[in-house]
């Protein structure tokens, strides 16, 4: 998964080269964008498959080129490496704005002439970070795996008769 992860860097590098790939909270903010394109997928099956072929036949070797052209157990699918930049140079802006001291009211009284912040960080957590994800749920739809919990036939395929 490290050069899945690197190539989204890449990618996001390429859209605004402010993002500095080495620091913990662009870091952060992949791997989380990543968690979470997984878990909706039901993806993240796939990973350590993935990680066994890739270190067993080299993506870069010629020998591999029909393999891995054919492959279909991407645990994010190269189509979505892109997309996934866009939302996390998204993402990582609205960090930037919430840490850059914009901070929103979220109450105001107008008898006392009190008036509350709320925090940034959990905001921009619970807002822009979720419209980031938003805006892939279209593209993400496309590459969801089903999971079988249990198969209604399960008692007949263990039987000797089924085999036979």
């Amino acid at each position: 998964m490290a050069g899945v992860k690197e190539r989204i860097l890449s990618y996001a590098y390429t859209l605004d080269d402010t993002v500095d790939i080495n620091d913990a909270k662009v870091n952060f903010a992949v791997d989380l964008l990543i968690d979470r394109v997984l878990a909706y997928t039901n993806r993240q099956q796939f990973v350590t498959q993935y990680e066994r072929d890739q270190a067993s036949r080299s993506p870069d070797d010629p020998a591999w080129q029909d393999f891995w052209r054919d492959y279909d157990r991407y645990p994010i699918p190269p189509e979505l490496e892109r997309p996934m930049a866009v939302a996390l140079v998204q993402l990582l802006k609205g960090f930037d704005s919430t840490l850059n001291g914009s901070r929103e009211a979220v109450r105001v009284s107008d008898g006392d002439q009190s008036v509350e912040f709320g925090t940034g960080i959990a905001a921009t957590m619970a807002s822009g970070d979720a419209k980031a994800v938003l805006e892939l749920l279209p593209m993400l739809d496309r590459y969801k795996v089903v999971k079988v919990i249990a198969s209604p036939n399960l008692e007949q395929e263990d039987s000797d008769e089924y085999w036979q």
